[in-house]
């Protein structure tokens, strides 16, 4: 099963499809950016963009389709250029999940790498996966990262107890690398919630699952746990 956040490498009709139901962005889009958002997608001299599977409603689209999203390497206006596409399920070539994007990104070199390497050994480094720019960053060599960036982190399978240690020990290390960190707790459903707000005095919490956004009560979220 396709999970939120899985990154997949698609063959080239698959890039093609995904150029063609690009969803056509809002009016405060910049001026030439669709284009170029067209062109990393379809690839050709550099490395196509990796499409990340995204949350979708289940009539949004066809059958044997999956919904993704593709996010630009640059920025404009201090903003990164997001579109949503879907995909026929048979042109996808590769599939990374979060947890082997860290583990690649470990192995890496450089800052990034450093900074992962840095993270909290106490736990199982298979639980902690890695998202967002330094997840594309780790995956293309695209410089989507930069030291200025929030590191987006997924965890998984911790308890509550192990969970309040790793925020301990990540604000450790944002204070060691002058970064900052966005946790989301994969949940046993699939969804996904902040780790900041999980570990709030919140009476409800806001979930984020495969195909909708849900507000969860703590005995609820304690029980996806």
């Amino acid at each position: 099963m396709l999970n939120r956040h899985d990154m997949l490498a698609l063959g080239i009709e698959g890039r093609r499809e995904a150029v063609l139901n690009m969803a056509v962005p809002g009016p405060g889009f910049p001026g030439g950016a669709v284009e170029r958002m067209r062109k990393l997608i379809r690839g050709g001299d550099k490395p196509a963009l990796p499409a990340v599977v995204r949350r979708f409603d289940r009539t949004e689209i066809p059958r044997n389709r999956v919904a993704v999203g593709f996010s630009s390497p640059f920025r404009v206006n201090g903003l990164r250029l997001r579109v949503a596409s879907y995909v026929h399920k048979k042109w996808i070539k590769q599939l990374s999940t979060p947890f082997e994007v860290f583990t690649m990104g470990c192995d890496g070199t450089g800052t990034l790498a450093d900074i992962l390497r840095g993270l909290p050994n106490f736990a199982d480094r298979r639980r902690i996966g890695l998202l967002g720019s330094a997840a594309q960053t780790v995956v293309t060599e695209e410089k989507s990262w930069h030291a200025k960036s929030d590191i987006d982190l997924l965890v998984s399978g911790f308890t509550l107890e192990q969970l309040h240690d790793f925020e301990r020990e990540l604000n450790t290390a944002a204070a060691r690398f002058s970064v900052r960190f966005d946790v989301e707790v994969l949940l046993r459903n699939g969804g996904g919630v902040k780790l900041a707000e999980l570990l709030s005095a919140s009476k409800t919490f806001l979930v984020k699952g495969r195909h909708a956004i849900a507000i969860f009560t703590r005995d609820k979220l304690y029980a996806m746990m």
